[in-house]
């Protein structure tokens, strides 16, 4: 029986997270702040065929960067700042664990 892994779980949580995020957007708010649990994917349990490489460190930390910047965003700004995070998702997972992009793209607000 298949069961995910602690990463696999989060960046679900992430993604539901996101989605609220997005609507907030597109109804002319502010979202709410990233919640700091998010930050234990620096430290999350991966699947086997996956590891906590440069890489990844340096994708999850411009992650973070763009989620501060959309933390600190205006109205007039949100939307864009809101891409620019789930863009730096998108090019992550270009990298590694690449099924998950068609979805991701959902989350772009057009």
């Amino acid at each position: 029986m298949y069961q995910p892994s602690e990463m696999t779980k989060l960046m679900r949580e992430m993604y539901l997270f996101q989605e609220k995020s997005k609507k907030q957007i597109e109804n002319g708010e502010l979202p709410l702040d990233f919640p700091e649990k998010f930050k234990k994917i620096h430290t999350a349990e991966l699947s086997d065929q996956f590891e906590h490489d440069k890489s990844f460190q340096n994708f999850t930390n411009l992650y973070f960067k763009n989620i501060d910047r959309l933390n600190n965003s205006t109205k007039e700004n949100a939307k864009k700042d809101f891409n620019i995070a789930i863009q730096s998702c998108i090019a992550c997972h270009q990298t590694t664990c690449t099924g998950p992009i068609p979805r991701i793209k959902k989350l772009l607000i057009k």
